[in-house]
């Protein structure tokens, strides 16, 4: 059962500030002029939502819940359900599947415009699709270099342009620009030479104009660097970082930050970079840990993380840089995936492209609570 804040007596109006009303206090000890309630029901009200906030480590502002100080309880309520009617991801219903040899990456290159690179013996190549809002993939173009003797990994830098890295026939690892017109692919400036690192591990977008990667140098230590491209020459940016832990794989936030997921320990951690060093902001500990980990940006705050057929979202504060669980689940709708998920991108704030096996098709969020809604505490 519940009530409207506003209609009850004594409460103040709405306004901008208050936009469900303001319980009022009295005016005077005793005047008889406040918002009357009932104290064992109020005092359970405030332990339900400090118990929340507690659980989900917010700590209180101690200033008035509203549109100017945030809705903090609001938030805690959203953070212990994990917003399932929101973020329940399917299948999309009869859509279409690509297949392609080999390993996969994707990227975004436009409004609903993605690049694929797969490796096909003896080369890699790149192609263009074109997503409809059925779970259609329309290829676009023509297929892109063939050179390279592994499976490129790419990211979406600026509008049709993605950074590639790969291992040219002599087994050494570079990276490159690659821009597409609408129809053909075509390198952009020069390549370089990517001496010290043994093994790309992730490749993310920090700019328009800058990667950050993370390969290992010995002993599968993930090493983090940043790139920028001048629109002629890559070049390194700043000092590496020496993470000191193994890596399942980076993305790229605002502000020139990174979620990164290490395998040896289980954890996600949240690096900053502020031009020429990296550091550490956050950690928190998740037991995922096993090969094929990966993280996909949805939002600003909001990234999932995928391991085999687990999704997890992981919320990112900004401001005080603090990461945290919001909800996982694992859901049965995956099976389709044979193997699991081997990458994913989100296109828009409600569908996201997952490639696995071979395999590339579209998944969709759920408008509605599932019938049988996975537990909200199950990490």
């Amino acid at each position: 059962m519940a009530r409207n804040i506003k209609d009850r007596t004594n409460v103040d109006p709405v306004d901008a500030t208050n936009p469900y009303g303001k319980p009022r206090d009295e005016s005077i000890p005793g005047a008889d002029d406040g918002t009357p309630y009932n104290e064992s029901l109020h005092s359970d009200s405030l332990v339900f939502f400090q118990k929340l906030m507690d659980e989900r480590a917010i700590t209180p502002n101690e200033n008035p819940d509203d549109e100017n100080n945030g809705f903090q309880l609001y938030e805690a309520f959203v953070r212990a359900t994990g917003s399932a009617f929101r973020e329940y991801l399917i299948p999309v219903s009869k859509g279409t599947e690509v297949a392609f040899p080999g390993g996969g990456s994707i990227a975004a290159i436009d409004s609903r415009v993605i690049a694929l690179g797969y490796f096909t013996n003896p080369n890699y190549q790149l192609q263009a699709y074109q997503v409809g809002n059925n779970g259609t993939f329309s290829s676009v173009g023509n297929l892109g270099p063939s050179v390279g003797n592994d499976f490129p990994r790419i990211t979406g830098m600026k509008k049709n342009r993605v950074a590639l890295t790969y291992y040219n026939n002599t087994n050494d690892l570079r990276l490159e620009t690659w821009d597409f017109d609408g129809t053909n692919w075509s390198q952009t400036g020069n390549t370089l030479a990517l001496t010290t690192p043994t093994q790309i591990i992730s490749i993310t977008r920090l700019s328009d104009d800058s990667v950050a990667l993370c390969y290992d140098i010995a002993g599968f230590d993930g090493e983090l660097a940043v790139y920028t491209f001048d629109g002629t020459d890559w070049s390194l940016t700043g000092n590496t970082f020496d993470t000191n832990h193994n890596v399942g794989d980076i993305e790229g936030l605002e502000n020139n930050k990174i979620l990164y997921e290490s395998h040896n320990d289980e954890k996600i951690r949240l690096y900053s970079f502020d031009g020429t060093n990296w550091a550490l902001e956050d950690s928190i500990s998740e037991n995922i840990g096993d090969p094929g980990t990966f993280i996909v940006r949805q939002s600003s705050d909001l990234s999932v993380m995928i391991d085999g057929f687990k999704i997890t979202f992981i919320s990112v504060n900004q401001t005080s840089n603090e990461i945290s669980i919001s909800y996982s689940y694992t859901p049965n709708d995956f099976s389709v995936l044979g193997t699991g998920i081997g990458e994913a991108l989100f296109i828009s704030d409600d569908e996201m492209i997952v490639q696995a096996g071979g395999r590339m098709f579209l998944l969709a969020k759920a408008r509605e609570f599932p019938r049988e809604l996975p537990n909200p505490l199950s990490y």
